[in-house]
């Protein structure tokens, strides 16, 4: 798990696992954080040849040992450039970077990996080449941090999990495609849910969850998903009312009208008389 989550893929996730437990009858947790923490010393020096200026052959040599792909890599420079440098350097090299980040969209286009290459030079000798003048006047203690967009990808992890999950729900009930429900019939539902009863008849009818809720009606929505999702829970609850009735008088146990209005009569006063879905227009 720590492997994983460290390395956000799976084949160089293996990889440190077998490296790890090479020699070794079993491993331990230790085992694990000392592994982790010697690739992340080894990103660092990396950073640190670059920031510096060194050799560009050398550097670039010394890229080929690091244990990241070229996509992680350039997430690595782009959150520590500023950090070390600023005015026309930076923007200097950031434009390295952008012209980088074009070779690893058609790496993904393609699924050609010859172009790492191409890649990797100009997010390495491409910013070193344009920090070069600037090296002497930005130089300072810098602690590199690691990406942020790391963090955000971990982070909003469970809110597209929660995503899937309720475009799947959606799917099942309108019977089309999960892409679909998500894509297409969840901002349709973000205008509908504008209306309380509408939203409520809904929830009851998918049988969505408050998160679900909290999700389709966006950020501000928390406190409002909680009522929506109550009135839901009172309209199911008269449904399995009705369908109890309906299972007592085909049984016999309803025979007269007075039974069926007191019986109504209970259901309207626990239900509280909500629509279904079907009949709003």
């Amino acid at each position: 798990k720590e492997i994983a989550e460290g390395k956000h893929d799976l084949r160089s996730a293996i990889n440190d696992l077998q490296a790890i437990a090479e020699g070794k009858s079993r491993i331990t947790i230790n085992d694990v954080v000392t592994g982790l923490r010697d690739r992340k010393e080894s990103i660092f020096n990396l950073l640190s040849l670059i920031f510096r200026g060194e050799d560009m052959e050398d550097v670039f040599k010394a890229s080929y040992n690091l244990d990241e792909t070229p996509e992680a890599l350039i997430h690595w420079i782009d959150e520590n450039l500023p950090r070390q440098f600023s005015e026309d350097a930076l923007a200097r090299g950031m434009s390295y970077l952008s012209k980088s980040d074009r070779f690893l969209g058609m790496v993904k286009r393609r699924q050609n990996y010859r172009f790492w290459r191409y890649a990797s030079f100009l997010m390495i000798c491409g910013v070193i080449q344009a920090i070069s003048g600037a090296i002497d006047h930005d130089r300072r203690f810098v602690r590199y941090q690691p990406p942020s967009y790391f963090r955000k990808i971990s982070q909003t992890r469970g809110k597209r999990r929660l995503m899937i999950e309720l475009g799947l729900k959606i799917a099942k009930a309108t019977k089309t495609d999960e892409e679909y429900g998500r894509l297409r019939l969840i901002p349709l539902l973000r205008e509908i849910f504008r209306d309380m009863d509408r939203a409520a008849a809904i929830t009851a009818e998918f049988e969505l969850t408050q998160d679900e809720v909290s999700l389709i009606l966006g950020e501000k929505g928390k406190k409002r998903a909680k009522e929506i999702v109550k009135l839901a829970a009172s309209i199911r609850e008269e449904r399995k009312m009705e369908e109890e009735e309906g299972v007592m008088e085909g049984a016999g146990v309803i025979t007269t009208s007075s039974d069926r209005v007191e019986a109504q009569s209970e259901r309207s006063e626990r239900g509280g008389g909500q629509k279904t879905l079907f009949e709003f227009g």
